[in-house]
């Protein structure tokens, strides 16, 4: 994360580098930003929506970002209430 960058959406890792998510999470205020699946944390501000789809699972919409990301099922019980 560059330092001075506003509220990233998105920290983009080389396919090969090694950067455990973990240690990313430990950083962050838990009050901002989640993990979502595996390899992706939200900042709970960026989230525009949050759908829930036929099967039940959560997938958040962001703001300014046509893309849909997928909720795995490990962390579909932070958006119960949603």
């Amino acid at each position: 994360m560059a330092v001075g960058q506003k509220h990233p959406k998105r920290i983009p890792c080389e396919p090969n580098q090694l950067f455990p998510i973990k240690v990313l999470i430990e950083e962050l205020d838990s009050e901002v930003f989640w993990q979502i699946h595996r390899g992706t944390v939200v900042n709970l501000r960026a989230i525009a929506k949050v759908i829930r789809e036929t099967d039940g699972r959560p997938r958040i919409r962001l703001r300014d970002s046509p893309e849909i990301l997928e909720v795995s099922r490990s962390y579909s019980g932070l958006f119960r209430g949603m």
